[in-house]
């Protein structure tokens, strides 16, 4: 009987390991659950701001983009003015020059008119003269 008892009570003594074995595995396993939950939360909250980041840079990235093509606009204008200020400078100068020749050739002008006022001047007074 004693051999009966102590066997029973190694069995119990067994099963009472098997059972503290089988909670602490169980509480392990609600542990590993609720960090693999946890986890999986994290990792969708990192793919939220993944996805809202590669958002943001889209957006920088079109707006780099206009940018860039604004700038291109603005060179390609300011070459123009830049063009059409050259040309004007040179239509200038053309003008200027042809104005100094016309300039001459109206001083030469003013000159022989005036030169044929004194002749007619000097005739008339020629004409009083010999009148008197």
């Amino acid at each position: 009987a004693t051999s009966n008892s102590q066997q029973r009570a190694a069995v119990l003594a067994a099963l009472e390991r098997v059972e503290r074995e089988h909670a602490r595995l169980g509480d392990a396993l609600v542990a590993v659950s609720r960090e693999s939950e946890r986890k999986r939360s994290l990792l969708g909250d990192a793919k939220s701001a993944l996805h809202a980041q590669e958002e943001r840079l889209k957006a920088a990235t079109a707006h780099c983009q206009a940018a860039a093509q604004q700038e291109r606009q603005a060179k390609q204008l300011l070459q123009q003015e830049m063009d059409a200020s050259k040309h004007l400078a040179t239509r200038f100068v053309d003008l200027s020059r042809e104005q100094a020749k016309y300039s001459k050739l109206r001083d030469a002008e003013d000159r022989r008119i005036l030169a044929g006022m004194v002749e007619w001047l000097d005739k008339m007074s020629d004409r009083k003269v010999s009148v008197a």
